[in-house]
């Protein structure tokens, strides 16, 4: 039996502009509802895998007028994306992409999937908030996860 990893997935336009996955309300339920029935059909379990880029965003993100968030107003250290310096994420800030991510787990739990899956590279937001770097961000993620998850 195998399982499958739906592709980046953000919470909040922040995110990511490329918006190739959005779980930003209850428009994207439908899609999970139809996914869900597809795998399941075949006993498969299906995972939505949640994310947030921080700095590493498309570089468009500044050319349509939206502040790239990130645990720490640090530039990315290649050159893999232009050089743009992101708003290092206040606690107001962390707190709201929490309740984003909560936000987007429970609309993938009413979209019939079986659970969520934290994109968390190591360069990512939500890598350095769960606690895998350790800034204000990922430690109040991290804290806030810990006392949700199941066994």
């Amino acid at each position: 039996m195998g399982i499958i990893v739906t592709g980046h997935t953000v919470p909040h336009a922040d995110g990511d502009v490329a918006l190739s996955f959005a779980n930003f309300d209850e428009r994207i339920v439908p899609m999970y509802q139809r996914l869900s029935y597809a795998t399941h059909e075949f006993d498969v379990p299906l995972l939505a895998q949640l994310g947030h880029r921080g700095r590493r965003v498309s570089d468009a993100s500044t050319f349509l007028g939206r502040v790239m968030k990130a645990p720490s107003a640090i530039a990315l250290p290649d050159m893999s994306v232009a050089q743009h310096m992101p708003h290092a994420m206040t606690n107001a800030e962390i707190d709201e992409v929490i309740a984003q991510f909560a936000n987007a787990t429970r609309r993938v739990k009413r979209g019939g999937l079986d659970g969520v899956e934290l994109a968390a590279p190591s360069r990512s937001a939500t890598a350095r908030a769960a606690g895998i770097t350790t800034t204000p961000m990922w430690q109040a993620l991290a804290t806030c996860m810990s006392s949700r998850i199941r066994p």
